[in-house]
């Protein structure tokens, strides 16, 4: 990652996005229960400071009150999950472990 970096934002940064997404894969992926990330910035700027932002089938599943695999049975239930994770806050997402 570097400033030159074109598409990144505060809220990539602070892990919304990577949330959203994880949620996407773990209902898609049955058999994944934990999915990180680390962004790496480029050396010699901001010190090589590497950004890890990990998420849990269980905090996917908290956060939906439900197992978030029954999204994946067809488009129409897929669709209802990406138009509830756009409607989602980060701060709401961010109150799960």
């Amino acid at each position: 990652m570097s400033d030159s970096v074109r598409g990144i934002d505060e809220a990539e940064i602070n892990g919304e996005v990577y949330y959203r997404n994880s949620i996407l894969l773990l209902s898609l992926i049955d058999n994944v229960d934990i999915i990180t990330y680390s962004i790496d910035d480029s050396p010699g700027q901001n010190d090589g400071i590497v950004n890890t932002f990990t998420f849990t089938r269980e905090q996917a599943d908290k956060q939906f009150g439900e197992d978030v695999r029954h999204y994946a049975i067809d488009e129409t239930s897929l669709r209802q999950l990406i138009d509830r994770l756009d409607s989602l806050s980060y701060s709401e997402t961010s109150k799960s472990p």
